[in-house]
C-alpha cells in the first residue's frame, strides 16, 4: 500500500488547532514515519518525529516555535513544567504555585510568549489533558500575561500599550482593590500583589482607625489600587466606585479617587513605618502634597437644614464625633474635595471643624460647599432644602485674603447681600424687615456698627449719609416702611465703612415714646443675635 500525505483540522476545547501533516501507514510492510507531525485521533495525541524516526520529548523549538512533550512523545496543551534548555523534561503541571519554570501551551502546542491568554488555573479541577474544558466547568478563567521567555508576570505591575496591570504571586490579572506590599521594613521590599475581597485577611474594612497596627493591608491604605474589574487596567487621575476595601455586597458603594500613579487618595502619609509603636509618623514635611487641610471633623448640613446653621452630627456610621476626621485634597483636576481618611469621598454642605491635632493651616473652621460633582465650590450659590423647597441664597468666598479663606462660607456684604457663615441673612419673622446684629463684623474695627436691616432675601437696604439740622437732629438716611406704623432710617455711619454696619434709626408713630423724623437709634440688644459659637473656636 502506497504511503500518502494528508492534514487533519483538530477542534479542541472549541480552538481549531493547526493543520499538521500525518503521515498513514500501511499494513504491509510498515516503514519508519516521515519527520513531521503525526496525529492519533484515538487518544487526541499529536505527536513530532525526528529525523531518526523517533518521537520527540521534552522541550523543543519546531519551525521557530517552542513546544512539550511528554515522556511518551505526546504534544502538551495548557499549563507546562520544564527547563528552559531543549530537551529539558515536560510534564503537565497541576500544582496552583507559579515560578519561571512554568509555561502555557495554546490549542495548537505553541509556547505563549509576549501575549496575553485567558486561561484556567493549573490546579483548575475543569480543565483535562488532552481534551481542554470539561462540559460542566463552571470556574472563571483568568487572564495571564507571558514574557519574551514564555514565563508568566508575576508579582508585578506590567506596563502593556499605555496602560499598567498588576498580577499577583500566581500570575493572575488582578481585579477591583489591590494592594501593593513590599513596602514594610520587615519585608525583603520585593513586590507583591493581593487581590483584596471581603475574605481577605487583613482587609482595610473601609474604616481607618485604632487596631491597624497588627494588619497588614489596613496599616497603610495608601498603597490600594484599584483595577478595572472588565479590562484589569489600573485607574488613573479618576474617581471609581467600589464598595470600601475587604466591604461585602452588602454595602453601599463609596467613591475614592486614584492619583495619577494610581493609588488611591488617603489620609496616611508618604513617610516612615512604626509598625507597633505610634502607627504612621505624621511629619508636615512628608505628607502626601495632594493633601491640602488634615484632621479636620466633618458635621453634614442634610437637605432638610439647608437654610439655617443645623447640622447633623458626625458622617461616621458607629462612631463618636471624636473618632471621625478626614482631610481636603487637591485632584489633578484642580478642584478640592473632602475625604473620610480611608479616602471614601463626602459630599454636600458641611460644618468643617479643625481638630487640634492638624498641621496644614488652609481650610479653617467654617461652613464648605462640596457639591458640584462633589468638588468644592466658590461664589454664589442657590440651595433647596428639598422638603418645602424653598430656595436659599449662599456665597463662599472665591479666594483668600486677611478676612476669607477659599470655599469657606464668607461673613459680610456681597452683592448687596448679607452673609453670615455663607448663609444668606433674610429676615425671619413676619416683617417685611428686620435688624441683623453680627458680632464678628463689629469687631472688625472700632467705628464698625454691625447693623444691618435686611428684607426676606438678606438684601441689605442701603441709606445715605446722615446730616444735623440747626436744632441738632439727626436727619439724612433713607427710610422704609415695615408692616404696620414701623419706619426704619438707615443712614451711613458717620465713621468707617457701610460694609461694616449702618447707624439705623426706628420711627414709630403709633407710640408716644417715639417722637419725631429722627427717631430712636438702634443697637445691638434691638436686632436679632446672629452668632455660631462653635464655629468661631
Amino acid at each position: 500500500m502506497k504511503r500518502q500525505k494528508i492534514r487533519i483540522a483538530m477542534a479542541a476545547a472549541g480552538c481549531i488547532l493547526l493543520l499538521c501533516p500525518v503521515c498513514v501507514y500501511g499494513e504491509m510492510n510498515p516503514v519508519l514515519p516521515e519527520a513531521g507531525w503525526s496525529y492519533e485521533s484515538q487518544g487526541n495525541v499529536w505527536q513530532y518525529f525526528g529525523r531518526d524516526g523517533q518521537a520527540v520529548k521534552g522541550r523543543q523549538q519546531i519551525d521557530g516555535s517552542i513546544y512539550f512533550f511528554d515522556g511518551e512523545g505526546r504534544m502538551l496543551t495548557g499549563w507546562v513544567s520544564s527547563g528552559d534548555s531543549i530537551g529539558d523534561d515536560a510534564e503537565v503541571y497541576r500544582s496552583g504555585t507559579m515560578d519561571d519554570t512554568v509555561y502555557y501551551c495554546d490549542t495548537t502546542g505553541r509556547m505563549c510568549r509576549e501575549q496575553w491568554m485567558p486561561a484556567y488555573a493549573p490546579d483548575s479541577p475543569y480543565f483535562q489533558v488532552f481534551s481542554g474544558p470539561t462540559e460542566d466547568g463552571n470556574e472563571e478563567v483568568n487572564w495571564y500575561y507571558f514574557d519574551q521567555q514564555g514565563n508568566v508576570v508575576r508579582n508585578k505591575k506590567l506596563e502593556y500599550e499605555g496602560n499598567e496591570y498588576c498580577f499577583d504571586e500566581n500570575g493572575r490579572r488582578l481585579r477591583g482593590w489591590v494592594y501593593e506590599e513590599g513596602h514594610n521594613p520587615d519585608s525583603d521590599g520585593a513586590k507583591k500583589y493581593v487581590e483584596v475581597t471581603d475574605e481577605t485577611e487583613e482587609a482595610q474594612g473601609g474604616d481607618f482607625g485604632n487596631g491597624y497596627e497588627e494588619r497588614e493591608y489596613a496599616h497603610n491604605p495608601q498603597y490600594y489600587l484599584y483595577c478595572d474589574p472588565d479590562s484589569g487596567k489600573v485607574s488613573k487621575s479618576c474617581w471609581i466606585n467600589a464598595k470600601p476595601p475587604g466591604k461585602d455586597e452588602s454595602e453601599d458603594d463609596r467613591s475614592f479617587y486614584c492619583g495619577k500613579n494610581g493609588y488611591i487618595v488617603t489620609y496616611c502619609r508618604y513617610g516612615a513605618w512604626r509598625r507597633n509603636q505610634d502607627d504612621w509618623i505624621l511629619e508636615a514635611g512628608r505628607l502626601n502634597d495632594a493633601i491640602v487641610a488634615d484632621y479636620l471633623r466633618p458635621q453634614k448640613v442634610e437637605e432638610e437644614n439647608i437654610g439655617t446653621y443645623a447640622f447633623n452630627g458626625t458622617l461616621s456610621s458607629g462612631k463618636d464625633a471624636d473618632d471621625f476626621v478626614g482631610f481636603v485634597f487637591k485632584a489633578e483636576d484642580g478642584r478640592y474635595y473632602f475625604c473620610e481618611n480611608n479616602g471614601a469621598r463626602i459630599d454636600g454642605l458641611l460644618l468643617l471643624m479643625k481638630d487640634q491635632n492638624s498641621v496644614l493651616r488652609r481650610f479653617p473652621n467654617g461652613f464648605y460647599d462640596f457639591s458640584d460633582n462633589a468638588a468644592m465650590v466658590t461664589g454664589p450659590r442657590i440651595k433647596n432644602n428639598g422638603e418645602g423647597k424653598e430656595n436659599f441664597y449662599y456665597y463662599f468666598s472665591e479666594k483668600s485674603d486677611d478676612r476669607n479663606f477659599l470655599g469657606r462660607g464668607v461673613t459680610g456684604v456681597y452683592d448687596g447681600k448679607l452673609y453670615y457663615q455663607g448663609l444668606a441673612v433674610g429676615s425671619a419673622s413676619t416683617e417685611r424687615y428686620e435688624l441683623v446684629y453680627i458680632p464678628e463684623i463689629a469687631n472688625r474695627d472700632t467705628d464698625a456698627t454691625g447693623l444691618f436691616l435686611v428684607d426676606a432675601e438678606g438684601n441689605v437696604k442701603t441709606g445715605s449719609a446722615q446730616r444735623v439740622n440747626s436744632k441738632g437732629i439727626v436727619t439724612g438716611g433713607k427710610k422704609y416702611k415695615d408692616y404696620g406704623d414701623c419706619i426704619y432710617r438707615v443712614c451711613k455711619p458717620q465713621h468707617g465703612n457701610e460694609k461694616n454696619g449702618y447707624d439705623i434709626f426706628q420711627i414709630d408713630k403709633s407710640s408716644e415714646e417715639i417722637e419725631g423724623e429722627q427717631g430712636v437709634r438702634l443697637g445691638a440688644d434691638d436686632a436679632a443675635y446672629i452668632y455660631l459659637k462653635e464655629v468661631e473656636e
